[in-house]
């Protein structure tokens, strides 16, 4: 276990932000009827849940490499985006062609191109195929950036 100090009100932040992005979710659900909006009312604004979420994010990779980070700039940027990759990519890449194989029911050269582009991360007009893939669209890019 490291020795790095909690930072316990980044994980109250963390947890408030998984609250309202569940209830976004869930608005749905919460309105009774065609005419109740109980659900946006509450969770409406739960969509700020992503931003924070972001927000969180930046601070922990600043916070958690600033030290390695001074000793070597290149060497520990380079060790950190792999890191990254080896955690992301593999299971991404499995859910987004089970989530094929289940919900998508034809195959041709355009769902093809789509595979490809949202196993690499690259944005379209469209969603990725395994929706959650549009954040990590965004977080591949801040590390090319």
């Amino acid at each position: 276990m490291e020795n790095k100090k909690l930072l316990y009100y980044v994980q109250c932040l963390r947890g408030l932000a998984s609250l309202l992005v569940c209830g976004f979710h869930t608005r749905y659900w919460i309105n009774l009827n065609d005419n109740s909006e109980l659900g946006n009312f509450l969770f409406g604004k739960g969509v700020y849940g992503v931003e924070l979420f972001f927000i969180i994010s930046g601070f922990i990779m600043i916070y958690t490499t600033k030290d390695n980070y001074l000793q070597s700039q290149y060497k520990y940027s380079i060790s950190f985006i792999k890191k990254r990759i080896i955690r992301i990519v593999p299971l991404y890449t499995i859910l987004t062609i089970i989530w094929y194989i289940i919900f998508i029911d034809s195959f041709n050269w355009n769902v093809f191109i789509k595979i490809i582009k949202s196993i690499m991360f690259i944005p379209y007009n469209e969603l990725p195929i395994l929706y959650l893939g549009w954040s990590l669209n965004y977080e591949m890019f801040f590390y090319l950036i």
